[in-house]
């Protein structure tokens, strides 16, 4: 795979580096500042380069975001541990996707750490398009994915409970018993167990076995999990200890004898578990990477095993908390690189600001970056990160964003990866019933145009539908055909038309992968790219090469074409790849949430669509805008002055 990998530090979006190609870069990872609906300021406090390496800030919107992503087992003590945390300038913020997830989103680089209960698998790297090899079996990695090095350290440990409902009379079980009831239930047993995706499901399966079909989808809540058998005296289930322990309607079994309450020697119970964090051990000298670490460290010190036991965990050894320490470099971390400076209280503020977090396309990125930035209202902290629209979606079915961001529809595979029903999504992106109790609704903030793009050696201006078609067969499942058997041997072809096409497209997670697809008709096969500039790079190196891009990420190394005589800059509607840009938020019923409501009116403002033109991208119709608000039933400031 060539030219795969993401440049080694995360860039924190400014407004000073807002012009059209600063802020179109896919490499710019994270973005946070304060909002509200109802102030559209412009600007904001600069950070002070203190000329030492460092810089001081004094607002919230200036502090080094450090986004945590991943197990809901974990995420009590990251989410305590990020509430608690003062040492530095710096805003962590913990969410729960499951491990699955938050292992997808750290690979891409969309999460600065990602949670699991369960080591990393070659089925993760595999997911993001890489070798599933480099992973082995015991979860050592032996290479990169998507330019990522996986680092692992342990933070603690948890003992996953076999748990029914508290007046059942039974105390123990054995594992062949469990085996058994889950695998094989009998007439009138429910089972209650945690959505495939999550790590818990995962580590019982590989301990234990994998649960009979009729208990999924499962629960993306642990909560609701517990509540699901303290409700049905039927039931039976398996969750962390610490979420057990939290429900006074349901108790844990001992298992072969061994009760998850008492034990001491974890060895003896069969189903002990770490509890992990992944990072990228190519960030670890970058400010970010050092931020990140700064914060994990946090947790393996004595105050942070302390609040490890206080959640409902077991604490780490003295030999593997020195082991955990030295995996991330405790001992040896650099000064952070951003001081505070303001008041404290106003730092304890914005520990306990509301943040609202976005993640998904790389296209819609740079309107959620320039929205965020150009934000004055304390009120709010929202963060923008750049992961691809089909993990945006997923990990907002899991619960663990306020805006999933995408540049194609919803489809049913995305309910499909959560365990969901898929025919509960219509052909044109509707969800006509929740999934995980999200209901997910697009709100159309812009348009954009994607654009076929080759290298500037290649006389081509313009291709029709078809030809595009038959160019990309090679990356659809069939052979890579030459150009000149493409095109039918244009006069005075080049030599290199004689030669099979080659290809540079973005990975199968990005939603310019699938609505590219879905205009040509066939799925991509072939292995892509996390990030544009590989894309650009590759085709401006390779007079044979085809790729395409988001019109506004075309840079004067490569040639975009026209289709059917259209050119992608033009604005013109009948282009056939201009596609819609989505912020999808839950809009179920029990899901009312001012901050969402609040931003999405912010992106359909007049503010908000000066921004989406700002980076290049169509801005909606009047029209388009109202019929956005209505969908949504937004109540916006400018509706009722």
């Amino acid at each position: 795979r060539v030219g795969r990998g993401r440049p080694g530090v995360a860039h924190v979006a400014r407004r000073a580096s807002a012009s059209p190609g600063a802020v179109m870069s896919r490499t710019m990872r994270s973005a946070s500042a304060a909002i509200a609906a109802a102030a559209l300021m412009a600007g904001g406090a600069a950070a002070q380069e203190n000329g030492n390496g460092t810089k001081s800030v004094s607002m919230c919107q200036d502090l080094t975001p450090i986004v945590v992503v991943g197990s809901s087992t974990v995420f009590p003590v990251t989410d305590t541990a990020a509430r608690q945390y003062t040492q530095e300038a710096a805003l962590p913020v913990a969410r729960s996707s499951g491990s699955g997830l938050g292992i997808l989103n750290m690979l891409v680089g969309a999460s600065d750490a990602g949670a699991a209960s369960r080591k990393i698998k070659g089925s993760d790297y595999e997911k993001a398009d890489c070798d599933p090899s480099n992973i082995g079996e015991d979860g050592t990695v032996n290479g990169e994915c998507q330019g990522v090095l996986p680092v692992e350290t342990s933070i603690g440990n948890d003992l996953l409970a076999i748990i029914v409902p508290a007046d059942d009379p039974r105390t123990t079980i054995s594992l062949s018993e469990v085996n058994s009831i889950f695998g094989s239930p009998t007439e009138g047993t429910t089972l209650c167990v945690p959505d495939p995706t999550s790590g818990t499901y995962s580590f019982f399966v590989d301990n234990a076995v994998e649960p009979d079909a009729s208990s999924l989808p499962g629960f993306a809540d642990d909560a609701a999990l517990t509540s699901c058998v303290a409700s049905n005296p039927n039931a039976i289930g398996f969750v962390g200890i610490s979420w057990a322990s939290r429900d006074p309607g349901v108790k844990a079994l001992s298992v072969d004898g061994v009760d998850p309450n008492t034990v001491t020697d974890l060895s003896t119970y069969p189903f002990a578990r770490p509890l992990l964090l992944y990072t990228d051990g190519n960030q670890a000298d970058s400010a970010s990477g050092v931020a990140t670490a700064r914060f994990i460290c946090s947790i393996l010190t004595d105050a942070g095993q302390a609040l490890v036991e206080e959640v409902g965990y077991r604490t780490l050894s003295a030999d593997a908390l020195s082991t955990s320490r030295a995996s991330i470099g405790c001992d040896s971390l650099p000064a952070p690189a951003t001081v505070y400076d303001g008041p404290l209280e106003q730092l304890k503020y914005c520990r306990d600001s509301q943040t609202i977090l976005q993640l998904g396309s790389s296209t819609v990125f740079p309107v959620a970056t320039e929205l965020s930035d150009r934000q004055t209202n304390t009120f709010l902290t929202p963060m923008a990160r750049s992961a691809g629209s089909s993990l945006g979606i997923q990990t907002l079915l899991a619960g663990a964003l306020d805006i999933g961001t995408a540049s194609r529809a919803l489809k049913g595979s995305d309910y499909e990866s959560l365990g969901c029903d898929p025919a509960d999504v219509t052909a044109d992106g509707i969800a006509t019933a929740s999934c995980q109790g999200i209901l997910p609704v697009g709100n159309r903030v812009g348009d954009d145009a994607l654009a076929m793009i080759v290298n500037k050696n290649n006389p081509i201006e313009d291709a029709t539908l078809e030809q595009l078609v038959a160019l990309f067969a090679g990356a659809t499942g069939g052979s890579a055909p030459t150009w000149n058997a493409a095109l039918g041997s244009p006069p005075q072809a080049p030599a290199f038309y004689g030669e099979p096409v080659q290809y540079f497209i973005p990975d199968t997670l990005s939603g310019t992968n699938a609505f590219a697809a879905d205009v040509l008709g066939s799925d991509f096969t072939i292995d892509g790219f996390n990030d544009d500039e590989p894309i650009v790079k590759g085709v401006s190196e390779n007079d044979g090469a085809i790729g395409f891009v988001g019109a506004s990420f075309v840079t004067g190394a490569v040639k975009a074409i026209s289709v059917g005589g259209v050119d992608p800059t033009s604005g013109d509607p009948s282009y056939a790849f201009t596609r819609p840009l989505y912020f999808y938020s839950n809009q179920a019923d029990d899901a009312s949430n001012k901050i969402v409501e609040a931003w999405n009116c912010v992106a359909l403002s007049d503010f908000g669509q000066e921004q989406v033109a700002r980076v290049g991208y169509l801005p909606l119709s009047a029209d388009a805008i109202a019929a956005q608000k209505d969908k949504l039933a937004l109540s916006c400031p400018d509706d009722t002055e």
